[in-house]
């Protein structure tokens, strides 16, 4: 899971699955459209992510030569855009044009994953979220936690065993929460967007997320269930984003990740052994063999009367809205090769990233 930051990184080669002239990169942990050819896996280039703020002497390298126009997001932030169907989530930088600044001639002597944003004059655009969200921050007790993220499955499906058990839960466009629960029954809350920093957000009847948190009865079972354990709970608040309330009127919470004393709990073993949070799950769209087509299809697709139509939520049973994708998962929870986070990975569906831009989103 990678922090916000501007960096040399090795580029990872994989083919493109709709188009014959393109590829696709890993970046970091980052997804990169690239033209066929440009790179080989090894290439070291200068990464910056989408939510980056291209200074102004480089925003040239980001229109169109013959238009004039530019690539950036009101004319200098970098956003994440498909390609024939695939996310490139930010932008090579020109090594020539920042040697000089960096003072050197060769990239290879540029240190790896180390943050350049301030020497080039890079900054993070920060997403605005309404103050029924931000709440009173604080910070932790923990010394230490986890956070979570999804990576694009494109780049890791060679972290899977063809055929191996998966599951894969719906992808809800809410609002993340990491809920912290201490041994001595100490509850914190944080958000996606803080929780990095070390920050939570502090106990308030008017924050939106301690209000889900509450109503969700969460608490009690966490502490009745796993008395004198370090136990952390990661869900998406709902109903939050404009057109997505999966039914819901009031905030509530659905989850997608538990762990005990950092270790994380099984989505099988939930559903065998925890009824009480496994009715707060998030729906379960798929169980079985790891085939990518197959995983694909159902994050996009739902079958009707024999026919495969767009794909819609399932949390309401009213099928509401479509389906923003899906995350898939091993059935035994295991840290990735590459980058070393739990492997979870999502698929964003056609239709969904169609329609919807996700870079601004309250996180």
């Amino acid at each position: 899971m990678a922090d916000w930051k501007v960096s040399v990184e090795e580029i990872e080669i994989f083919p493109h699955p709709n188009a014959d002239k393109m590829e696709i990169a890993r970046v970091g942990t980052h997804g990169l459209v690239v033209q066929k050819g440009q790179y080989i896996t090894g290439d070291r280039v200068i990464f910056a992510p989408k939510r980056s703020i291209v200074p102004a002497y480089l925003r040239d390298c980001y229109e169109n030569s013959e238009t004039g126009q530019t690539y950036l997001k009101n004319g200098h932030t970098v956003k994440s855009i498909r390609l024939r169907g695939e996310l490139s989530e930010g932008v090579v930088i020109p090594f020539n044009r920042v040697k000089y600044i960096l003072n050197t001639a060769k990239i290879e002597d540029l240190p790896l994953e180390e943050d350049l944003s301030e020497k080039l004059g890079f900054e993070e655009f920060t997403v605005y979220v309404p103050p029924q969200y931000v709440g009173t921050w604080a910070t932790t007790k923990a010394t230490s936690y986890s956070r979570h993220d999804c990576e694009n499955i494109r780049l890791y499906t060679n972290e899977f065993v063809e055929g191996e058990t998966v599951f894969m839960t719906e992808k809800v466009h809410g609002s993340q929460v990491n809920i912290l629960i201490h041994e001595d029954g100490t509850v914190e809350l944080s958000s996606k967007g803080i929780i990095g920093k070390g920050f939570i957000i502090e106990e308030s009847e008017d924050n939106v997320y301690w209000k889900a948190l509450n109503k969700s009865g969460m608490i009690d079972f966490v502490k009745n269930t796993f008395p004198g354990k370090f136990v952390q709970l990661m869900g998406e608040v709902v109903p939050v984003q404009s057109g997505f309330s999966y039914g819901f009127s009031e905030p509530d919470i659905l989850f997608f990740r538990l762990e005990v004393d950092r270790e994380i709990v099984g989505i099988k073993t939930i559903r065998n052994d925890y009824a009480e949070l496994f009715e707060k799950w998030v729906p379960i769209l798929y169980e079985g063999p790891f085939d990518i087509d197959k995983l694909y299809e159902i994050a996009n697709k739902d079958l009707v009367k024999g026919q495969l139509v767009k794909g819609m939520e399932t949390v309401s049973g009213k099928k509401l809205h479509i389906r923003e994708g899906g995350v898939v998962s091993p059935e035994v929870p295991r840290l990735s090769k590459k980058g070393r986070f739990p492997l979870f990975c999502k698929i964003i569906s056609d239709a969904y990233a169609k329609k919807h831009e996700t870079d601004d989103d309250m996180s």
